[in-house]
């Protein structure tokens, strides 16, 4: 109305008006005195025009919050008090108030909005909700699933799935490809992503859809690059292969919890279990726990690995062992991890099997690598002198006259960055000796393999030498119990067979595709490859668990990996035991030892009660018959010739 009665009511305002009147029709409104009537209209106006300002104008529109407009945010449950702190939050901009209504605390129990569905399977194009997800908050009285009708099977990212091409041997990639595993409703799949071929992650990590790197495991969850036999059916995994060799010989079988060499009740029998796996990663492991009950020293328990034999304790592999043993042997280990590359044609080394660990030219640090070559003068290498200064280069040494030990220690004196020892025939030999004092790698090559190389630096040449890994992608261990033929009678009891209760293996697959949360009882830290069960007087009552266990309330306990704790009672005089110190020479000249007291169970598993007693002195037991207590050492001591002691 304003701009309207400006336009028409003088030429002042006609420069601001967005329709401009024609110059007749401005000529005969003033001819009529239309301008008086609108400058009247004006003048009443301008007052109203006066009062009103840009503050005005934007209070009116503005709306005063209301609780309503404040949306709880919750921050992270306390373990220890089972509180946690609420904050009233403005999540309604447009309103006038402040941004936050202060802060409260409240109790760990989750609400209704941190409760998210897990669906069940789609079927005819719906699906229920069959259980709940539920982090930061502890579950109080999960909301009722068997009453809430039925959706449409609107597609989430758990209901994608994903699958690799074979490798493109021309670009050196694979195709990641993602489709839905249910006949559901939901946005595009992502595109295809070309990844490298050898895409791997580390325990601890996986890879998602649609991701297509490597991501750590959260808090409370865990990924196992391999695969873990810890639940035997009734026939062995397909990986696994038994044999057995003599009359009466049984093979190896699943018992649920674990697996045995069968009952070896006769002399003269070998029984074999046999694991072969497809290697992906340069990393590839195997780790068994097992444990033998066997005639010591004449039936044994024995592990290879490609062939190669692993080094066990003895104690661990013979006689009756009641705990379990853990051992990890490297897959990767073969007769030829590692060849030499010399005017371009490759040859194995042959690794030593000294007494002493060693090292094996498979752990040279930097492999690829090309180093030049020395060969001493004389080639046999017998003396120190024999070697000139070597300043890293790889000795090259024929066989002969000294031990394969005294070789290898004058080049390592010389600077040799490691030794290769060139038999004088055709074949290759397992070298053996005490490495003690050894640093640098040793390997052999045969003489066809290596007396070219010794000729080609004696000529003059100054040739490179490559050494390079040689990966083999398949993997072969065995367990054999060996039960000899022994005419003597048994002296110890036991079952005659080793028992093996789990084997975990790592590098048979290039990733995991995703994390397993722990079980109750035990809890993880990002990126973990297992899970740790929760320490003594701490509890886990729920799968998931991140970082730590919370602690027993005070005047309960628990034992590792508990899943809730227990009211402890009061002690009592029995759950105490008397601990003895040496015995020593006391102030009256009499041998006296210390006794303490200390809980019988660790940890204790009472509370208060009855105090453990305090620490006393007492005298020394008499020595056995024919003995004298030793003054200065307070040991009992035989007696010299020509006495006696009848106590």
């Amino acid at each position: 109305v304003i701009i309207f009665s400006l336009c028409f009511g003088e030429f002042f305002f006609l420069p601001f008006c967005p329709f401009p009147p024609s110059p007749d029709s401005i000529t005969s409104r003033m001819a009529s005195g239309g301008f008086a009537v609108r400058w009247v209209f004006l003048a009443l106006l301008l007052p109203l025009l006066l009062s009103c300002s840009p503050k005005s104008f934007s209070s009116a529109a503005q709306v005063t919050c209301v609780p309503a407009d404040y949306k709880p945010r919750y921050g992270p449950c306390n373990s220890t008090t089972h509180t946690r702190t609420v904050q009233y939050v403005k999540a309604r901009p447009s309103c006038e108030g402040p941004d936050s209504l202060g802060s409260d605390q409240t109790g760990c129990h989750c609400t209704l909005d941190e409760y998210q569905p897990i669906w069940g399977p789609c079927t005819s194009g719906r699906r229920h909700i069959v259980g709940w997800n539920f982090t930061g908050c502890e579950a109080a009285q999960l909301p009722p699933t068997s009453s809430l009708p039925p959706s449409p099977c609107q597609c989430t990212e758990a209901d994608i799935a994903s699958s690799y091409t074979d490798c493109d041997p021309a670009t050196n990639t694979k195709t990641l490809v993602h489709y839905y595993t249910n006949p559901c409703q939901g946005p595009p799949l992502p595109a295809p992503q070309h990844v490298p071929c050898n895409l791997t992650c580390p325990s601890g990590q996986y890879i998602a859809p649609p991701q297509s790197r490597c991501s750590l495991c959260p808090a409370g969850t865990f990924s196992y690059n391999g695969v873990v036999y810890n639940s035997w059916g009734a026939e062995l995994p397909a990986e696994f292969h038994t044999s057995c060799t003599g009359a009466f010989c049984q093979p190896w079988s699943t018992h649920g919890d674990y697996i045995d060499s069968g009952t070896q009740d006769h002399t003269g029998v070998l029984s074999v279990l046999k694991w072969t796996g497809k290697l992906v990663q340069d990393q590839a492991t195997m780790t068994f726990t097992y444990r033998v009950e066997s005639q010591f020293t004449w039936d044994f328990l024995l592990v290879t690995v490609n062939g190669i034999k692993a080094s066990l304790p003895l104690q661990d592999i013979t006689g009756v062992n009641e705990d379990w043993s853990v051992h990890t042997v490297n897959l990767r280990d073969q007769e030829c991890a590692v060849e030499v590359v010399f005017h371009q044609d490759p040859h194995c080394i042959e690794r030593h099997y000294f007494d002493n660990p060693s090292v094996q030219f498979s752990e040279m640090s930097g492999l690829p690598l090309s180093a030049s070559v020395t060969v001493p003068d004389p080639p046999i290498g017998c003396t120190p002198e024999s070697f000139p200064a070597m300043n890293g280069a790889i000795a090259v040494i024929r066989r002969g006259t000294c031990t394969f030990i005294s070789k290898v220690k004058n080049a390592q004196a010389a600077g040799a960055s490691a030794v290769i020892i060139v038999n004088y025939d055709p074949n290759v030999i397992h070298m053996a000796g005490d490495a003690v004092d050894l640093r640098i790698p040793v390997g052999m090559l045969s003489s066809s393999d290596g007396n070219p190389i010794i000729h080609a630096v004696l000529s003059g040449e100054k040739p490179q030498l490559g050494v390079r890994r040689k990966h083999s992608d398949t993997a072969v261990v065995q367990f054999m119990y060996h039960k000899w033929k022994n005419d003597e009678p048994r002296t110890q009891p036991g079952a005659d067979r080793v028992f093996i209760k789990e084997i975990k293996v790592t590098g048979t697959v290039p990733h995991a595709v995703g994390c397993q949360q722990c079980s109750a009882g035990t809890f993880s830290v990002p990126g973990a490859s297992g899970c740790e069960p929760c320490p003594a007087n701490t509890f886990s009552a729920r799968n998931g668990t991140a970082n730590a266990c919370t602690p027993c309330p005070a005047r309960q306990s628990s034992l590792p990996g508990s899943t809730t704790c227990l009211s402890t009672p009061g002690c009592t005089l029995e759950d105490y035991v008397m601990e003895f110190g040496p015995c020593r020479l006391g102030q009256d000249s009499d041998f006296v030892r210390s006794v303490t007291y200390r809980n019988a169970v660790e940890p204790p598993q009472c509370t208060g009660g009855v105090p453990a007693p305090a620490a006393v002195e007492q005298p020394c037991p008499p020595c056995p018959p024919g003995t004298l207590r030793d003054r200065t050492t307070a040991k009992c001591e035989p007696c010299p010739g020509g006495f006696a002691s009848a106590q």
